[in-house]
C-alpha cells in the first residue's frame, strides 16, 4: 500500500516548518491540506507558506481565483492524482493542513459521488423549523441523525435528501477504509 504522511492541527502551530524538515529529510512533496490555501489572495490568516521562500515542491495552494468552488470531491480527485504522481517519482507525498474532512476524504474510501444537491429541497422544507426537520431526518436515517445536530440545518437536509435517493449517510460505511497506508501526526 502507498505510504503517505499527513501533518495536521490548527493553524500557527509549526505545521509547515516540520513539513518542510520532513520532505527534505525524506526526498517529499508537500501537498496543501487546509481549504482556505487553496485560493489565491487569501494569505492573511492562513500562515500560508511564501512558495519562493523554500525548494520543496508544494502543490494545491494559490491553484484557484478567491471566487471558486473547490469541493472535498475535487480535492478527494485531485490530491489522490498527485499522489500517484508524487510515489511515481519515487517521492514521498505529505499532506499539511488542517482542513480535517479534506484529509479523510483524501485517505480513505469516502464516496462522493452521492447526487449533486437539489435546490428545490430547501423549498420542500423551508416551513419546518430546525427541530421539525431534524425529526424527520430521525425517520429516513437515524444513525446519521445522531451525528448531525438539529441546529446544522444545510448538514440535515443533505442528509434527508441522500436518504430519500436511497444513499443514506450511515449506509456509507467505506468511509473508514483507508486507501493508503498512513501515518497522522
Amino acid at each position: 500500500m502507498k505510504k503517505v504522511i499527513v501533518i495536521t492541527g490548527p493553524t500557527g502551530i509549526g505545521k509547515t516548518e516540520l513539513s518542510l524538515k520532513i520532505a527534505a529529510l525524506y526526498n517529499g512533496e508537500i501537498i496543501n491540506a487546509d481549504a482556505s490555501q487553496f485560493k489565491k489572495d487569501l494569505n492573511i490568516g492562513t500562515a500560508k507558506i511564501d512558495l519562493n521562500s523554500t525548494v520543496i515542491k508544494h502543490h494545491l495552494i494559490d491553484n484557484i481565483e478567491a471566487t471558486e468552488m473547490f469541493s472535498i470531491s475535487d480535492y478527494q480527485k485531485e490530491s489522490r492524482k498527485i499522489i500517484t504522481d508524487i510515489i511515481n517519482h519515487d517521492k514521498l507525498p505529505i499532506l499539511v493542513g488542517g482542513s480535517g474532512l479534506y484529509i479523510n476524504a483524501c485517505l480513505n474510501e469516502y464516496n462522493l459521488d452521492s447526487p449533486k444537491r437539489s435546490d428545490k429541497l430547501e423549498e420542500k422544507y423551508e416551513r419546518l423549523n430546525n427541530e421539525e426537520l431534524h425529526s424527520i431526518l430521525v425517520g429516513l436515517d437515524y444513525n446519521a441523525s445522531l451525528s448531525i445536530h438539529p441546529n446544522n440545518r444545510k448538514r440535515v437536509l443533505r442528509a434527508i435528501e441522500l436518504a430519500e435517493s436511497g444513499n443514506s449517510i450511515s449506509s456509507n460505511t467505506d468511509g473508514n477504509k483507508p486507501v493508503y497506508d498512513y501515518l497522522i501526526i
